[in-house]
């Protein structure tokens, strides 16, 4: 078996119980994902996130965390530079329209694109300290979301 096929490498089980003989979920099958050192993990994170959104906004919320900590916390993301900032938009967007209807994620997801436009933009220094990302994020997302018009 090739280490680019699919395996049985971890044993999962929920902690409570559930998917054991008798429970709701007997039989579940799991499957893992490393979103710390696998980029394309934190990719599908994200999309899941988006996925479940409507139905689950807290499971939405804490998955966007898992990949906002890793992308701006931890710098440890090694996927292309294009790639970094189209998930870095994909969840920027999310995060502003919850922040425009009233939900909570709008500040995360300013950060989130500051560092991503930091990163893709190269510069140095922290991303939080340059006016010149954080401006331009703040005028993409209002013009994104119509923040700036009188409707």
């Amino acid at each position: 078996m090739g280490a680019d096929q699919l395996y049985n490498k971890f044993d999962v089980r929920r902690t409570d119980g559930r998917d054991q003989p008798g429970g709701d979920k007997e039989g579940a099958r799991y499957f893992v994902l490393d979103y710390v050192n696998d980029p394309r993990a934190r990719v599908a994170l994200a999309a899941y996130a988006d996925v479940v959104a409507d139905d689950e906004p807290g499971l939405a919320a804490d998955l966007r965390g898992l990949v906002a900590d890793v992308v701006v916390l931890g710098r440890r993301c090694i996927a292309g530079h294009e790639a970094i900032e189209a998930l870095l938009r994909r969840i920027a967007q999310r995060g502003a329209d919850e922040a425009r209807d009233g939900a909570g994620g709008g500040r995360v997801a300013f950060v989130v694109a500051v560092e991503g436009r930091h990163l893709v933009r190269r510069h140095v220094g922290p991303a939080m300290d340059c006016t010149t990302c954080k401006f331009d994020v703040a005028a993409e997302l209002a013009a994104a979301t119509e923040w700036g018009s009188d409707d």
